[in-house]
């Protein structure tokens, strides 16, 4: 292969020049990523913006704040007790014996049916439909029309509710409003918790005993005995809710406590009763699978078993708040000799705790069974009758019916009371049609003094506790909800969504300090109070599934009262070293100026296509968050109209006074933040940093979220809780970069620079420790324009095949590796210990690498991850086999990663030999550990179990170690509707430089080659270097190209020269590019900066830090375009302050020379 000597000479010019850059040039690359974040966001000029405005500080009275929390949350309780009082009163009107005109959920038409955002699903929110149960009764009674005539009027009298319903005695559920269900029967009401807990309120302690004996793997049409047994056992268990205590017992010849295969608790279900939380029950039906029908049938050494349950549970043995109840079935009669030994074991167990244990017992089949009805009625004459509760003996001549017959136990504990006008507050759990974590109010029907069903309501966490979780006093303050048994309902840590029912651990697992647990003993019993004490504080790394937490110790101040008329309690946090700085009233934003984001309601003045997106042209649309509003819930649950977003238009605009309902300071912080759309539509036309970014916004701590190119957002999106907001806030002061990622509307892979803005300060000068963050700003960059960067200034990391290169972030994750250039795949969410083992292992054995990890408290799982602590610059030299190479890492200054390189040795120092090893990868973050991570262990991130986690008390004891908690998964947001709207005909907001498509890579088919002799015509242009396929690489010579190439290095060094000349013979006074300084005293509305007429984009006038040399044909271009353009001549470089032009220097001596000073012609010589 022959080049062009032209370059040689280049290369020699620059290199006298001394402009050739290092080939790891990490400082560069960390003046680049800030020169982007100023050029394609404007953040340093948002913050010299936010110094000259003025900023309050709010001292907040503890016992104020909570007071007007509580008040909130008692009318948000009031109002839902309220709706299911109406609903009950609702069911007793209508329920009568017509035949009903509802269709079955599983057979409701899709097309009276729409997407609702409220419900999530496409749903007739004027209709219901109902759930019939296979083991309803067959005469059923329905209800009339009026009953969905109350649910739509509750839902517009209450927009937030969600679903409502009534589940009958006889097996039917009515919903409103109808949601097509995939199954027509895998639902029974009457075996759900909601329908359980309103019937029986009190705890329950419920011990399973089934037959497992060699009779029970007799057939029953398909399916044996033991399967029937099986199947009545789990829907046994999924009655329970996590106030109540369990376990299993499987009997023949001898006696099977349950075994989860737990090592680490295997006490927990084998011993002890066990809380009835989701996992558990998980567990223990595992077991209950496990079963297999063998042996013979003892009685008493089941009874035994059971017993031991209760006897050594201390509250079990002494409290009278509690129903106890042993569920014994059998298909046959016992195996001992005498029945006696069986009732004696019944009489003597039962005494130890206080006769409290009632016995219901079930006989599948038709053998005759004198004993078990002896066991429950208590009739016989070995057992004294007013020792014990009688139970009740149920024959189950159909073993169809043995699940219904068996999960129908608790109507033997159930409290009629048709005067109950208290509801039922379940535990939260997860909604099963994609809602969230919800919580049901509930309440039993009576018609004629007979129990006909449970009516219930249910109301997302998220909106119940809107309150709670907005709050924002300052960056380290929040507050909590617990319920009566201790158990966290809502907590900044607490997840609100996820794909398994949360575990719903105490209280004590999220606030683990021991001054915490006088507080928490007061909250249980509904008292109040405060407390001043050190506690420690969770920083989110971002993501604590990938980045871990972080602890702090701050001393807080804690206020708690108990809700009036419910069983929940409220606790406010308030952090003594927190300060809310309040922004000073900033007057409105000009008329006509201001876009809300529901372009669906009110189109923008300019509409324009951008990725698939409905946007406009020239502005910036606005979204506010929840928090934004005086009542988040209102929101949450608000079906926006157009007059409802010209009246917000309005209010911002300074035409009506009245807030639409948005928190004091909203409308301040959406003036304020327009300065950023001034920055992002005069950077419009420029299409060297337009191209390559996909979108820009600014959020604040308050939910005020500006985006440009404007478009719609999901109206459940909270900035405050989005990766780039979190990562941002947990690196303050660095420009933070976060992993690549697909981008939905374009399928192109894309990275986000973020940084956070601090509160105003005069002179700029600020504590990036201590200072509030008041705002985070966002660009969404193209992965391939971001590697062109990295070309730049780590130029081996590309061209040269024998170094790899990878730039990880602070906890070792990939965003940048070399072979991602190379693959037809995106990469996404890799770790180093996954992209490259050998460099890992090094890194963890030298400490760079470090692993840590965080507790999942609702998943009683620890997350394992890594963080890389060290600042300076890291280098070793080893052989992993072959030959030695250098590893080196380097820290790119000011953001969140690290470049790390292993390369050709670079100095004769020592070489170690280091053994190659492979990490342990399983299929990602959430994969189940196979390691300790003990040592020098390399493992992807990954979980396991949290050995400090004890499932039988369901409680963390943390007196051997501690590990902070993990910050909470991000949600996942509602789609927003898509358009009806063509949007073909609308033209393009702007070009995204897309340089392949990065979801499709395929190899294309070959062209067939030519027959025509291209010799004989002429060459189109020429082109910088040549390729000879049977060039042996050896010099013939200096030819006339290397003499050209040493001519034009000499010219280049004249250049120099030629341009300091012009410079100063043109005392042209340099451009200030960036902002110009601001007024001392802004006006309301930031006046529009002067703008450079010759270029908008205001690029730097700075010294020329490199020179280019460029050699062109004439030729190439057309008559009425020659020369060419700056951006024409320069396009392959990264805008050089001066390009250099010399034609026709391949064919003949300089004819014409050149010079351009960007977009601006200087001279020809």
């Amino acid at each position: 292969m022959k080049f062009s000597c032209c370059y040689l000479g280049i290369f020699l010019a620059s290199f006298c020049l001394g402009v050739v850059k290092s080939q790891y040039d990490s400082e560069g690359l960390s003046r680049k990523i800030k020169e982007l974040v100023e050029d394609f966001l404007g953040q340093n000029s948002m913050q010299k913006h936010l110094d000259q405005l003025s900023y309050s500080e709010q001292i907040l009275v503890g016992n104020t704040v909570l007071e007007q929390l509580v008040n909130n949350l008692q009318n948000k309780f009031q109002k839902r007790i309220l709706t299911v009082q109406q609903l009950q009163q609702a069911v007793e009107r209508a329920y009568s014996g017509i035949t009903s005109t509802s269709y079955e959920c599983c057979k409701f038409p899709t097309s009276q049916t729409e997407y609702d955002l409220r419900f999530k699903n496409k749903v007739a929110v004027n209709q219901v439909c109902e759930q019939i149960s296979p083991e309803a009764e067959s005469s059923l009674v329905r209800l009339r029309p009026s009953f969905v005539e109350s649910c739509a009027q509750n839902l517009i009298e209450l927009p937030s509710l969600k679903w409502q319903y009534f589940g009958s005695e006889q097996g039917v559920t009515t919903r409103f409003p109808a949601l097509i269900s995939d199954s027509c029967d895998d639902y029974d009401n009457r075996f759900r918790p909601w329908y359980v807990q309103a019937n029986v309120p009190v705890p329950k302690e419920v011990v399973v005993v089934i037959d497992r004996s060699g009779s029970m793997g007799r057939r029953h049409g398909s399916v044996t005995l033991m399967e029937l047994a099986k199947s009545a056992a789990k829907t046994v268990i999924s009655t329970l809710n996590p106030f109540d205590k369990f376990t299993v017992v499987a009997f023949s010849t001898n006696a099977l406590p349950t075994d989860v295969g737990d090592t680490a608790n295997d006490d927990c279900f084998s011993s002890t009763l066990a809380f009835a939380t989701p996992g558990n029950i998980k567990k223990v039906s595992g077991f209950i699978d496990s079963l297999i029908a063998d042996g013979s049938t003892y009685y008493a050494k089941a009874l035994d078993k059971a017993f031991n349950f209760f006897s050594t549970d201390v509250e079990s043995r002494n409290s009278t708040k509690l129903d106890r109840v042993i569920l014994f079935m059998s298909d046959g009669e016992p195996s001992e000799p005498s029945t006696s030994t069986i009732l004696d074991t019944l009489r003597s167990r039962n005494a130890e705790v206080n006769n409290s244990v009632v016995i219901l017992t079930y006989g599948l089949g038709s053998s005759d069974f004198d004993v078990l009805e002896d066991m429950a009625t208590a009739t016989s004459s070995v057992i004294d009758e007013s020792d014990i509760r009688p139970g009740v003996f149920t024959k189950v001549d159909d073993p169809d019916l043995l699940r219904s017959q068996m999960a129908s136990y608790y109507n033997f504990f159930k409290v009629d009371d048709e005067l109950a006008s208290d509801p039922v507050w379940t535990v939260p759990y997860l909604d099963a049609w994609g809602l969230g974590v919800m919580i049901t109010a509930s309440l039993p029907v009576y018609v004629r003094g007979n129990l006909i069903g449970v009516a219930a309501v249910d109301v997302t966490i998220e909106e119940l506790f809107a309150e709670t979780t907005n709050i924002v006093p300052g960056e380290l303050s929040y507050s909590f909800v617990v319920n009566e048994a201790g158990l966290m309902i809502d907590h900044p840590l607490f997840p609100q969504i996820g794909i398994s029912e949360p575990l719903f651990a105490r209280a004590t697992a999220f606030e683990r300090d021991p001054d915490f647990v006088e507080i928490f003993e007061s909250m249980k019993r509904g008292g109040s109070g405060e407390k001043t004490f050190y506690s420690t504080k969770v920083l989110s790394g971002g993501d604590g599934r990938r980045y871990g937490a972080k602890e702090i110790q701050v001393r807080s101040t804690y206020f708690w009262k108990k809700i009036p008329g419910t069983d929940f309690s409220v606790c406010l946090v308030l952090a003594n070293e927190d300060i809310q700085s309040v922004l000073a009233p900033q007057g409105s934003v000009p008329r006509g100026s201001f876009l809300y984001h529901r372009l669906d309601l009110v189109p923008p003045n300019t509409a324009c296509r951008h990725l698939n997106n409905y946007c406009s042209m020239d502005q910036s649309s606005v979204f506010l968050a929840s928090r934004s509003y005086e009542d988040p819930e209102y929101y949450l649950s608000r079906v926006f109209t157009a007059t409802d977003v010209n009246r917000i238009k309005d209010y911002v605009e300074g035409s009506i006074t009245i807030s639409q309902g948005l928190k004091v300071g909203i409308k301040d912080e959406v003036v304020a933040t327009s300065y950023a759309e001034r920055w992002w539509t005069e950077l419009h036309n420029n299409t060297d940093i337009e191209e390559e970014v996909v979108w820009r916004y600014i959020g604040t701590k308050n939910g005020v979220f500006r985006h440009f190119p404007g478009t719609r957002y999901p109206d459940d999106y909270d900035p405050v809780l989005r990766p780039w907001y979190e990562h941002a806030l947990a690196n303050r002061g660095n420009n933070v970069l976060t992993l690549p990622y697909v981008d939905a509307a374009s399928g192109a892979t894309i990275i986000t620079l973020s940084r956070v803005l601090f509160e105003g300060k005069f002179g700029g000068l600020h504590d990036v420790i201590n200072d509030e963050v008041v705002a985070v700003m966002g660009v969404d960059i193209l992965l391939s324009y971001f590697q062109t960067v990295l070309a730049e200034f780590f130029p081996d990391c590309i061209n040269d095949d024998s170094t790899r290169c990878v730039l990880m972030d602070k906890a070792g994750f990939v965003i940048f590796a070399k072979e991602y250039l190379e693959s037809s795949s995106v990469r996404t969410n890799q770790h180093l210990t996954e992209v490259d083992s050998n460099i890992a292992n090094l890194l963890i054995r030298d400490g760079i690498l470090n692993p840590t990890s965080c507790s999942n408290v609702e998943a009683s799982l620890l997350q394992r991850t890594y963080n890389v602590s060290y600042s300076g610059s890291y280098s070793v030299t080893v052989n992993f086999g072959s030959n030695c190479e250098t590893i080196r890492v380097i820290p790119i200054e000011q953001t969140n990663t690290y470049m790390v390189i292993k390369g050709p040795r670079t100095s004769g120092g020592s070489c170690s030999f280091y053994r190659p090893l492979k990490c342990t990868c399983g299929s990602g973050i959430g994969t189940v550990c196979e390691t300790t991570w003990s040592g020098y262990a390399c493992e992807c991130p990954c979980q396991s179990p949290d050995t400090q986690y004890h499932p039988c008390t369901n409680e963390y004891d943390f007196s051997s170690s501690r590990v902070p908690l993990c910050s909470p998964e991000n949600k996942e947001l509602t789609s927003v509707a898509a358009t009806n709207m063509d949007l073909s005909s609308l033209p393009i907001c702007y070009k995204i430089a897309f340089t392949f498509n990065e979801t499709e890579n395929k190899e294309l088919t070959s062209v067939a080659a030519t027959n025509t002799d291209l010799s004989s015509l002429p060459i189109c242009y020429k082109i910088a270097f040549t390729f000879d396929p049977t060039d042996s690489g050896q010099s013939q010579g200096l030819g006339l190209g290397a003499i050209v190439g040493i001519v034009v290095g000499v010219v280049a060094v004249v250049i120099v020269g030629i341009i300091i000349a012009i410079k100063a013979k043109k005392s042209k006074p340099p451009r200030n590019t960036r902002r110009t300084s601001q007024p001392s005293a802004p006006p309301a509305y930031p006046a529009q900066p002067a703008q450079p007429a010759t270029n908008p984009a205001y690029f730097a006038a700075e010294e020329p830090s490199a020179i280019y040399v460029n050699t062109v044909e004439k030729g190439a271009y057309p008559a009425n375009n020659f020369p060419p353009s700056y951006e024409e001549s320069s396009r392959i470089f990264d805008k050089p302050t001066f390009v250099v032009l010399i034609w026709n220097l391949p064919i003949a001596p300089c004819t014409s020379l050149w010079i351009y000073e960007k977009n601006d012609f200087l001279e020809k010589i």
